[in-house]
Protein backbone atom coordinates (compact mmCIF):
# COMPACT_ATOMS: atom_id res chain seq x y z
CA UNK A 1 0.00 0.00 0.00
CA UNK A 2 1.69 3.01 -1.21
CA UNK A 3 1.60 6.41 1.47
CA UNK A 4 -1.22 8.29 -0.21
CA UNK A 5 -3.59 5.14 0.38
CA UNK A 6 -2.30 4.90 3.99
CA UNK A 7 -2.91 8.59 4.70
CA UNK A 8 -6.53 8.84 2.81
CA UNK A 9 -6.99 5.58 5.20
CA UNK A 10 -5.59 7.20 8.53
CA UNK A 11 -8.14 10.50 7.85
CA UNK A 12 -11.21 8.10 7.55
CA UNK A 13 -10.85 6.50 10.42
CA UNK A 14 -10.16 9.85 12.11
CA UNK A 15 -13.33 11.13 10.51
CA UNK A 16 -15.23 8.18 11.67
CA UNK A 17 -14.09 8.49 15.27
CA UNK A 18 -14.67 11.88 15.31
CA UNK A 19 -18.61 11.16 14.18
CA UNK A 20 -19.14 8.95 16.50
CA UNK A 21 -21.47 9.85 19.86
CA UNK A 22 -19.70 10.62 22.88
CA UNK A 23 -20.12 7.53 24.47
CA UNK A 24 -18.58 5.68 21.60
CA UNK A 25 -15.84 8.55 21.41
CA UNK A 26 -14.91 7.79 25.26
CA UNK A 27 -14.76 4.08 24.25
CA UNK A 28 -12.35 4.42 21.54
CA UNK A 29 -9.93 6.65 23.10
CA UNK A 30 -9.53 4.58 26.34
CA UNK A 31 -10.22 1.03 24.72
CA UNK A 32 -11.34 -0.30 27.26
CA UNK A 33 -14.27 1.57 28.59
CA UNK A 34 -17.78 -1.25 28.66
CA UNK A 35 -20.87 0.93 27.65
CA UNK A 36 -22.30 1.25 31.20
CA UNK A 37 -19.26 3.99 31.84
CA UNK A 38 -19.65 5.59 28.96
CA UNK A 39 -23.47 6.33 29.31
CA UNK A 40 -22.22 7.13 33.17
CA UNK A 41 -20.53 9.62 31.47
CA UNK A 42 -22.51 11.24 28.73
CA UNK A 43 -24.90 11.31 32.28
CA UNK A 44 -22.92 13.28 34.24
CA UNK A 45 -20.82 15.26 31.98
CA UNK A 46 -22.14 15.42 28.93
CA UNK A 47 -20.11 16.30 25.69
CA UNK A 48 -16.99 14.81 27.72
CA UNK A 49 -14.11 13.06 26.13
CA UNK A 50 -11.21 10.82 27.90
CA UNK A 51 -7.75 12.48 28.05
CA UNK A 52 -5.42 11.04 25.69
CA UNK A 53 -1.59 11.02 25.31
CA UNK A 54 -2.16 13.39 22.76
CA UNK A 55 -3.95 15.43 25.61
CA UNK A 56 -0.96 15.29 27.66
CA UNK A 57 2.14 18.42 27.76
CA UNK A 58 4.98 15.01 27.23
CA UNK A 59 7.46 17.34 28.37
CA UNK A 60 5.82 18.51 32.07
CA UNK A 61 4.97 14.53 32.58
CA UNK A 62 7.61 12.40 31.69
CA UNK A 63 6.77 9.78 32.20
CA UNK A 64 3.31 9.53 30.84
CA UNK A 65 1.54 6.17 31.32
CA UNK A 66 -0.09 4.68 28.12
CA UNK A 67 -3.77 5.36 28.89
CA UNK A 68 -3.54 8.64 31.14
CA UNK A 69 -7.00 9.30 31.35
CA UNK A 70 -8.25 6.04 32.48
CA UNK A 71 -7.77 3.63 35.34
CA UNK A 72 -9.51 0.41 35.82
CA UNK A 73 -9.37 -1.38 39.12
CA UNK A 74 -11.57 -2.96 42.07
CA UNK A 75 -11.79 0.28 43.97
CA UNK A 76 -14.24 -0.64 46.64
CA UNK A 77 -13.86 -4.19 47.33
CA UNK A 78 -16.91 -5.55 45.66
CA UNK A 79 -14.86 -8.16 43.19
CA UNK A 80 -16.26 -5.78 40.14
CA UNK A 81 -14.10 -3.30 37.82
CA UNK A 82 -14.67 -0.13 38.76
CA UNK A 83 -13.49 3.26 36.14
CA UNK A 84 -11.40 6.03 37.14
CA UNK A 85 -11.58 8.09 33.93
CA UNK A 86 -10.04 12.16 33.69
CA UNK A 87 -12.05 14.57 30.95
CA UNK A 88 -12.31 16.75 28.61
CA UNK A 89 -15.30 18.59 29.51
CA UNK A 90 -15.18 21.47 26.99
CA UNK A 91 -13.21 24.77 26.40
CA UNK A 92 -13.87 28.01 28.56
CA UNK A 93 -13.39 30.32 25.62
CA UNK A 94 -10.26 31.88 26.89
CA UNK A 95 -6.51 32.08 24.66
CA UNK A 96 -3.63 33.30 26.91
CA UNK A 97 -0.31 34.02 25.28
CA UNK A 98 2.54 32.41 26.82
CA UNK A 99 6.24 32.12 26.25
CA UNK A 100 4.98 33.10 22.40
CA UNK A 101 2.52 30.59 22.24
CA UNK A 102 -1.24 30.46 22.58
CA UNK A 103 -2.78 28.36 25.19
CA UNK A 104 -6.40 27.11 24.99
CA UNK A 105 -8.22 26.91 28.59
CA UNK A 106 -10.27 23.63 29.19
CA UNK A 107 -12.53 22.59 31.61
CA UNK A 108 -11.66 19.16 33.25
CA UNK A 109 -13.00 16.88 34.94
CA UNK A 110 -12.01 13.58 37.17
CA UNK A 111 -14.64 10.65 37.75
CA UNK A 112 -14.58 7.30 39.63
CA UNK A 113 -17.12 5.21 38.19
CA UNK A 114 -18.37 2.00 40.36
CA UNK A 115 -19.80 -0.98 39.66
CA UNK A 116 -23.23 -1.67 40.28
CA UNK A 117 -23.16 -5.34 40.32
CA UNK A 118 -24.93 -5.26 36.73
CA UNK A 119 -24.53 -3.21 33.29
CA UNK A 120 -24.94 -0.15 35.27
CA UNK A 121 -22.12 2.71 37.47
CA UNK A 122 -22.32 4.62 40.51
CA UNK A 123 -20.54 8.10 39.28
CA UNK A 124 -18.51 9.47 41.74
CA UNK A 125 -17.45 13.05 40.30
CA UNK A 126 -14.46 13.73 42.18
CA UNK A 127 -13.21 17.14 40.72
CA UNK A 128 -13.59 19.53 38.83
CA UNK A 129 -10.78 21.86 37.16
CA UNK A 130 -9.76 24.36 34.50
CA UNK A 131 -6.29 24.02 33.09
CA UNK A 132 -4.41 25.00 29.71
CA UNK A 133 -3.86 22.47 26.83
CA UNK A 134 -1.66 20.65 26.70
CA UNK A 135 -2.86 19.17 30.06
CA UNK A 136 0.18 18.99 33.02
CA UNK A 137 -1.97 15.99 34.58
CA UNK A 138 -2.83 12.59 34.52
CA UNK A 139 -4.41 9.81 36.70
CA UNK A 140 -3.00 6.66 37.37
CA UNK A 141 -3.10 3.01 39.33
CA UNK A 142 -1.94 3.25 42.68
CA UNK A 143 -1.59 -0.15 44.52
CA UNK A 144 -3.22 -1.14 48.06
CA UNK A 145 -0.52 -0.32 50.61
CA UNK A 146 0.45 2.33 53.33
CA UNK A 147 0.80 5.63 51.34
CA UNK A 148 2.25 8.93 53.31
CA UNK A 149 0.07 11.74 54.40
CA UNK A 150 2.41 14.59 52.98
CA UNK A 151 -0.07 17.53 55.36
CA UNK A 152 -0.14 15.04 58.50
CA UNK A 153 2.84 13.29 58.62
CA UNK A 154 1.46 10.16 58.92
CA UNK A 155 0.68 6.55 57.24
CA UNK A 156 -3.02 5.27 55.45
CA UNK A 157 -3.88 2.48 54.36
CA UNK A 158 -5.67 1.77 51.52
CA UNK A 159 -7.33 -1.69 51.72
CA UNK A 160 -7.98 -1.71 47.99
CA UNK A 161 -6.82 -0.21 44.51
CA UNK A 162 -6.87 3.32 44.40
CA UNK A 163 -5.73 6.55 41.98
CA UNK A 164 -3.41 8.78 41.85
CA UNK A 165 -3.67 12.07 40.12
CA UNK A 166 -1.21 14.14 39.56
CA UNK A 167 -0.48 17.69 38.32
CA UNK A 168 2.95 17.40 36.67
CA UNK A 169 6.08 19.48 38.62
CA UNK A 170 3.34 20.54 40.83
CA UNK A 171 1.68 17.95 43.13
CA UNK A 172 -0.23 14.47 43.00
CA UNK A 173 -3.18 13.11 45.52
CA UNK A 174 -4.17 9.43 46.36
CA UNK A 175 -8.17 8.90 45.94
CA UNK A 176 -9.43 5.90 47.39
CA UNK A 177 -13.06 4.55 48.39
CA UNK A 178 -13.74 3.76 51.76
CA UNK A 179 -17.33 3.35 53.01
CA UNK A 180 -18.57 4.45 49.48
CA UNK A 181 -16.86 7.91 49.06
CA UNK A 182 -14.05 8.79 47.80
CA UNK A 183 -11.23 9.61 50.43
CA UNK A 184 -8.05 12.03 49.74
CA UNK A 185 -4.46 11.70 50.61
CA UNK A 186 -2.18 13.99 49.53
CA UNK A 187 1.34 12.80 48.64
CA UNK A 188 3.56 15.35 46.65
CA UNK A 189 3.47 18.96 46.89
Amino acid sequence: MNSWNSSAISAVCIGLLLSLPCGTRAQQAGGLLPPGVSSAIEKAIPGATVVTLEDIDAKACSPVPSSPGIVQGDFNGDNHPGFAVLLRAGETGKIVDWQGRKLKEIRYAFAIFLSDGKSGFQTKLVRRFIDFAPLGAFIDLKAPGKVRNRDENRDVVIRNPAVILVFCEKSASVYYISHNHVRTVPIAD
